[in-house]
């Protein structure tokens, strides 16, 4: 859930040589794979300076304007309940809905029970089946700007190499007043 919004940040800064473990540490231990408890030895320190690269970004006003000018395709990895509005906001004074002109695609159904990422072939036709247009400019969003990482890395399997994420994501915009709001 929130490997991938490390693997967003370091790659927003700079970074180009990320990856994440597909199935997490409980996978690695269940394939008996060779797991340390000693602390391990620290690296070489090595040079590096972390330089925002404002692709990977979006702000409020950007996604305000590509709600309206629908030059975006806006992608929304909250529940189908929270982008709907028939379920409950977690954090307090938030109104519920989504982004007009926004789609769903929930971060869950990114994965497959055993917690691996899906295959390309499945991500593909969830991504096609919700409407997207892989070939179209992609955001993605959620409610705090964890989650829309999930839908930015299987983008990113999928060739769609730059799909940004609206770091404000609903905890932004569903507590301004001024945005609009779709049921």
């Amino acid at each position: 859930f929130s490997a991938a919004r490390a693997w967003w940040m370091l790659r927003a800064f700079g970074h180009t040589q990320v990856a994440i473990l597909d199935g997490g540490f409980r996978k690695w231990q269940a394939e008996g794979r060779m797991v340390e408890v000693a602390p391990p030895d620290a690296p070489p320190r090595g040079k590096f300076t972390a330089q925002l690269n404002r692709k990977f970004v979006k702000k409020l006003d950007d996604v305000w304007e590509a709600s309206r000018r629908r030059d975006w395709q806006i992608l929304d990895a909250r529940s189908a309940g929270r982008f709907a509005g028939s379920d409950p906001e977690p954090r307090p004074g938030l109104r519920a809905g989504h982004i007009p002109n926004s789609l769903n695609i929930p971060h869950s159904a990114l994965s497959n029970p055993d917690g691996t990422v899906k295959s390309p072939a499945e991500l593909r036709a969830l991504f096609e089946g919700a409407g997207v247009n892989l070939a179209g400019p992609i955001l993605t969003t959620c409610g705090s700007g964890v989650s829309a990482c999930n839908l930015t890395f299987a983008l990113h399997m999928l060739g769609h190499r730059d799909a940004p994420v609206y770091d404000g994501s609903w905890s932004e915009w569903g507590a301004r007043p001024d945005t609009p709001k779709a049921p």
